[in-house]
């Protein structure tokens, strides 16, 4: 896998620059843009000059470990994953019984994909659908991207669907899906 390289702070090495400490904010995002696509997230946190990590950063770091956590830490209650073709599925419990606007599901703004890639990446195109309460069983496109691999993030719209779909538009060869969940993140 690749690997993503990222500063704490505006300079690789410690230096007495509080000011320039990244938010947990920025930091998420990096986060999600390197190991949201199959990168290694490498974050430098240089040691003072008493070879310890300062008290800002530690601090830093465990409310970026905290933000992960409380988003990805209890995905959506699908069930699961269903395959078709070059379709997978996963729904929410009773998805299939007769379909209403009352239909209750937690809100979702992130859809994490996970691709089997023991013998290597296959997917090279994927469309994402949702299934929306207001437009009946119709599934509606609310994400398209590249690649898989071992896992990524797709931010989204926030919505509610009781049943999400991904469909593999392009691939070198078999391709195999095992997991797609829902996350939402203030």
């Amino acid at each position: 896998p690749s690997e993503c390289d990222c500063k704490i702070r505006s300079t690789w090495f410690y230096d007495n620059n509080e000011d320039t400490l990244k938010s947990v904010d920025e930091l998420f995002g990096m986060y999600e843009s390197s190991v949201g696509h199959g990168s290694n997230f490498l974050l430098n946190v240089g040691p003072d000059n008493h070879g310890l990590i300062c008290e800002a950063d530690r601090t830093r770091l465990l409310e970026l470990g905290a933000k992960i956590k409380s988003v990805y830490l209890v995905p959506a209650p699908y069930e699961a994953l269903e395959r078709e073709g070059n379709f997978y599925s996963v729904s929410s419990t009773g998805f299939a019984q007769p379909f209403s606007e009352t239909t209750i599901s937690p809100p979702i703004n992130r859809v994490v994909i996970c691709e089997d890639i023991t013998n290597g990446q296959a997917v090279k195109a994927f469309k994402i659908y949702a299934h929306l309460p207001r437009y009946r069983r119709k599934r509606i496109l609310v994400y398209e991207g590249r690649t898989i691999g071992h896992k990524v993030i797709c931010p989204i719209f926030t919505i509610r669907s009781p049943k999400l779909v991904v469909e593999i538009t392009d691939s070198d060869g078999e391709h195999t899906i095992t997991s797609i969940q829902g996350y939402f993140a203030n």
